[in-house]
């Protein structure tokens, strides 16, 4: 599935990042409090709509699966991916 190998490229280079860290000890002049602040991290939830016709599809079920994706994800720890169908 495509979404999951972009979701999956995605917490990879999050994982190999240090975010919005050196932009904050550029503005805060703290270096040692904001080094001591832990890394981004992310969980991803997808929808999964293959075998769904087009006409059965909407917003509110898109939401729902991709949310309930989602919190299983964050379940399982830090940097998931989870679908759902």
């Amino acid at each position: 599935m495509q979404a999951k190998i972009v979701a999956q490229r995605i917490l990879s280079s999050l994982q190999k990042r240090s975010f919005l860290k050196p932009l904050l000890c550029e503005w805060s002049n703290k270096n040692a409090i904001v080094e001591t602040l832990p890394n981004l991290t992310c969980s991803i939830g997808i929808a999964d709509c293959n075998g769904m016709s087009y006409e059965n599809l909407n917003e509110e079920w898109l939401l729902k699966q991709a949310d309930s994706a989602l919190y299983v994800a964050k379940s399982e720890g830090k940097g998931r991916v989870k679908i759902t169908c």
